[in-house]
C-alpha cells in the first residue's frame, strides 16, 4: 500500500475541544514518530515474536483512539491472532522478490514457499496489509476506503496486530475478522466517520488496492464512510457534500447497490470527494437513505486539519 499520507502538526490552541484534539495529537505523534525510527532495529525482527512489543502496543492505542472518535468501544490485543499476523508478515518480507507474493496475491500463502506457516495464511487471508510499521498503517487504514471497514466494526472486540522488518522492508497485518463475531447490541448502530464534529481530518486519500478511484481522477479527497450494522435492506442513498462556503463538492460514491469496485463493501456507504480537500475548511454532508423500508437522514460537519502551509485555504 502506498503511502501517500502527508502529515501537518495541528495548532492545538485554535480549538476549543483540548481533550479531543488532545486524542488527534496522540495518533498524530505516535504514527509520525515511529515512522522516523522504521529503519532502526525492531523486535519483531528475526524469528521471535513478542506481544509486548511496543511497536505494537503503540498501534493498539492509535487503532482504540480511532475507535474512541467514532463512539466505538476498544478492542484488545489478541495474542493467537497476532502471532498469525506476524508470520504472515515474516512470509510476505521473507519473499518479498517474488510476483507470486505481490499486489492482492500477497494475501495467499503458498506452501512450497519459505515461511509459510498454517497460522499465516489464515491471518494473510482475512488481514488489511500494509508496508509501513504498526502505528502509521492504522493511519493508511483510516484514510482509506475498504481498509477502514473492520477497523471501526462496533462488533469487533479483538484485533491481532503483527509486523515483520528486514533490511529496510517491513510488512504490516491487521486482522479483526478471525474472531469477528455478531453482536445483536449493534444491530442499530450507524458508524460515520469522519465523525460528527470531527477535527484535524486528513485531507487525501490513501491509495489502496483493490483501487476504487477511477483514472480520471488523480488526486482524491479524503473518504466520508457511513457504516450500517442492519442485516439488509439498504437503498436510494442520496448524498450532498458542501464547503464552508455553502459550495458543492464533486464526489463519487459506491454504496451496496452500486459499487465502485467488485469488493465486498457489506452496508457500508463511501463518499470519496473528486479533489483533495482543503486546509482549515469546514464540509457538511447531507446523507439520506432507505434501510430495512424506514427513511434514514444525518447531516453533520467535520473539519480539516491546519498546516503551517495553508496556501491552499479559502
Amino acid at each position: 500500500m502506498e503511502n501517500q499520507t502527508a502529515f501537518h502538526l495541528p495548532l492545538i490552541s485554535t480549538y476549543p475541544n483540548l481533550k479531543y484534539m488532545a486524542n488527534r495529537l496522540k495518533v498524530f505523534l505516535t504514527s509520525t514518530f515511529a515512522s522516523l525510527f522504521l529503519f532502526a532495529a525492531h523486535a519483531q525482527t528475526g524469528t521471535k515474536y513478542s506481544i509486548t512489543d511496543s511497536e505494537l502496543i503503540q498501534a493498539l492505542e492509535v487503532l482504540n483512539i480511532y475507535r474512541a472518535n467514532a463512539g466505538l468501544k476498544p478492542v484488545i490485543l489478541n495474542e493467537a491472532l497476532s502471532r498469525g499476523c506476524f508470520a504472515h508478515s515474516r512470509y510476505a518480507v521473507k519473499n518479498r522478490s517474488n510476483t507470486e507474493v505481490q499486489g492482492m496475491s500477497g494475501h495467499y500463502e503458498i506452501d512450497s514457499l519459505p515461511y509459510a506457516t498454517p497460522q499465516g495464511k489464515k491471518a494473510g487471508l482475512s488481514s488489511c496489509m500494509a508496508y509501513v510499521n504498526a502505528p502509521y498503517a492504522m493511519e493508511q487504514f483510516m484514510n482509506s476506503f475498504y481498509h477502514r471497514m473492520p477497523l471501526i466494526d462496533p462488533n469487533s472486540t479483538e484485533v491481532g496486530i503483527g509486523y515483520y522488518s528486514e533490511e529496510g522492508y517491513t510488512v504490516c497485518c491487521v486482522d479483526m475478522r478471525n474472531e469477528w463475531q455478531w453482536n445483536h447490541d449493534t444491530v442499530n448502530k450507524v458508524v460515520v466517520y469522519p465523525e460528527s464534529d470531527a477535527l484535524d481530518i486528513p485531507l487525501s486519500f490513501q491509495r489502496e488496492y483493490p483501487n476504487p478511484i477511477p483514472d480520471s481522477i488523480t488526486a482524491p479527497g479524503f473518504p466520508i464512510t457511513v457504516q450500517f450494522h442492519r442485516l439488509y435492506g439498504l437503498k436510494d442513498v442520496k448524498v450532498k457534500m458542501m464547503d464552508m462556503g455553502g459550495k458543492a463538492v464533486p464526489f463519487i460514491l459506491s454504496t451496496p447497490q452500486a459499487p465502485l469496485t467488485s469488493f465486498p463493501q457489506s452496508n457500508m456507504v463511501c463518499i470519496i470527494p473528486v479533489n483533495q480537500l482543503k486546509y482549515n475548511q469546514t464540509y457538511t454532508v447531507d446523507f439520506s437513505c432507505i434501510i430495512e423500508g424506514k427513511p434514514f437522514r444525518k447531516k453533520w460537519k467535520f473539519n480539516t486539519r491546519i498546516g503551517w502551509d495553508t496556501a491552499n485555504s479559502p
